[in-house]
């Protein structure tokens, strides 16, 4: 394989930084952005936020910390170094050819933006340029990409759990793979420190990661697509419905559909509690709608005389009632279990 070295934006090499956080994100970028400051990198990131939430609210708190650009990504807008690019709401950024792609496809492991199809477009066009680092936040988006950046010679680190305000996404990384830096946030600048030291080497990429690339960059794919990736599992999605492909990249696992959802095993199994959750709530909903269907029946029965159907369908209402506070109990139970886990 080939070598080339960090070269000048002339030559088109410059080190390429993915960076995704969750809760508590802004608050760690702060710390963070201005030591980038000297460092020549395309940087991307992807922090969770509310729909609601101003992106231009991200944009302009970063802007005042760092000597970098700091922009909001637009479909075919040209990637260069010294730029921080952030994606748009409810849309996933990705890279081609060196432009920015906007992808409007489904949510991966919940999320719209996803960490997860950042890292694995920025691992599959770039390889071994690339450096994905995870800051605090909750469960574990991210984990999956960062496993992509490894396999293709990239770069991985992430935030020292005992400092993060949030460790979930930073312990899921360290619990799943061996990382090469584990650093506080006040360290950051020596990490960058070795990547533009670092020599570049031409990784050839998987064809299961150059497939799955491929799918995140399409908003509709073909089930055949998906079905080269890994056998179909007994689950469906539990977003669409679809059937779910059972994709094995070492020690992580995680479901993709023929539509693009995405979920590593602990963002599924927290999807189908939810769903769970939302069924028992809507059936606990028609009951009490029959039940009280049932006592005004039994109320006009009753007031008609009718004493017989006014019996029937108070004891009809009655059992309702059983069933209800049954359903209650599973739902409370199935709180008490989310809050567990």
């Amino acid at each position: 394989m080939a070598k080339k070295s960090l070269g000048s934006f002339g030559g088109e090499i410059y080190p390429i930084i993915g960076i995704g956080t969750s809760s508590g994100g802004l608050n760690a970028l702060k710390k963070v952005i201005h030591q980038l400051d000297g460092h020549n990198a395309a940087v991307f990131i992807v922090m969770h936020v509310s729909p609601q939430f101003r992106e231009e609210v991200i944009q302009n708190a970063l802007q005042k910390l760092t000597t970098y650009n700091v922009v909001l990504a637009e479909d075919h807008l040209k990637i260069k170094p010294n730029t921080i690019y952030l994606p748009v709401a409810n849309t996933h950024l990705l890279v081609k050819d060196d432009y920015i792609l906007i992808g409007r496809g489904p949510r991966e492991n919940r999320w719209r933006p996803s960490i997860n199809v950042l890292f694995r477009s920025l691992a599959v066009h770039y390889t071994s340029r690339v450096t994905g680092i995870i800051l605090t936040g909750l469960l574990d988006d991210g984990m999956i990409g960062m496993n992509v950046i490894q396999k293709t010679g990239g770069t991985t680190v992430v935030q020292d759990p005992i400092e993060a305000e949030f460790p979930d996404m930073p312990s899921a990384v360290i619990n799943n793979m061996q990382v090469d830096y584990i650093v506080p946030l006040a360290e950051m600048k020596n990490v960058f420190d070795e990547i533009v030291k670092k020599e570049i080497i031409d990784f050839p990429v998987p064809e299961d990661l150059l497939a799955e690339a491929s799918i995140s960059e399409n908003v509709s794919v073909r089930i055949e697509d998906v079905q080269n990736l890994g056998p179909h599992s007994v689950f469906s999605c539990p977003d669409c419905g679809g059937g779910l492909w059972e994709i094995n990249q070492g020690k992580i696992t995680k479901y993709r559909c023929h539509i693009g959802h995405e979920y590593s095993e602990s963002e599924l199994a927290l999807r189908q509690r939810e769903n769970i959750e939302s069924t028992l709530w809507i059936s606990a909903r028609m009951m009490e709608e029959r039940r009280n269907m049932l006592l005004k029946m039994a109320d006009h029965a009753s007031k008609k005389g009718h004493k017989s159907l006014a019996q029937s369908n108070y004891e009809q209402a009655t059992k309702m009632d059983v069933h209800i506070n049954r359903l209650r109990e599973l739902l409370f139970d199935q709180q008490d279990a989310g809050k567990n886990n």
